[in-house]
């Protein structure tokens, strides 16, 4: 009973405050409001009659955004002052030292890593060249070419460098054993 009585007075308050036009509440700022204020006598005649769909000049077939369609011109450039000016080639001078195969000094002793062995030398621009360093090409025969990698002073080291790195990018790599500068194997 007292929850009742106690509803009941809220809602009471409640009410006597909405209709007291207490400003930012229900009733208050009415004002602020557009009303209407015509009559029905006051509309024109024709206010409801069908009138055209398409507003005189207006164009409906171009983009909303004011752009217009250009047809294909194969060159867009030919009656403009504005033609895009050419930049110039300039060639640059880059250093490739990177890229350069190194010579095995004629004193090494340890063991190095044959990565590709072919036939004729690769062209200057193979990948190869590019993504290893310390890459050493060795002329065996008149056709054998060696490229090898690395430089290890046991066996140990080169094979696991070599299972854990060169593998599966370089299945037929091979370890190669040098004696001052001469492959033992």
């Amino acid at each position: 009973m007292a929850r009742t009585t106690l509803f009941s007075t809220a809602l009471f308050f409640i009410l006597c405050f909405l209709a007291a036009g207490h400003p930012g509440l229900a009733a208050g700022n009415l004002e602020n409001y557009p009303h209407n204020t015509k009559a029905w006598s006051e509309v024109p005649p024709d206010y409801f009659t069908p009138a055209d769909t398409i507003p005189a000049g207006e164009d409906f077939d171009a983009p909303l955004n004011g752009s217009r369609y250009t047809p294909y011109d194969p060159n867009p450039f030919a009656h403009k002052e504005d033609a895009p000016k050419v930049i110039p080639i300039v060639p640059i001078e880059v250093d490739q030292s990177f890229s350069q195969v190194k010579k095995l000094p004629a004193d090494f002793m340890g063991f190095r890593i044959e990565i590709m062995a072919t036939d004729a030398p690769l062209p200057e621009n193979h990948d190869i060249f590019f993504q290893h360093g310390n890459l050493v090409m060795e002329k065996l025969g008149d056709h054998a070419y060696s490229y090898t990698i690395g430089s290890f002073e046991n066996a140990a080291d080169a094979n696991s460098f070599m299972d854990n790195f060169l593998k599966q990018r370089y299945p037929a790599a091979r370890l190669i054993e040098y004696q001052e500068g001469k492959r033992v194997n």
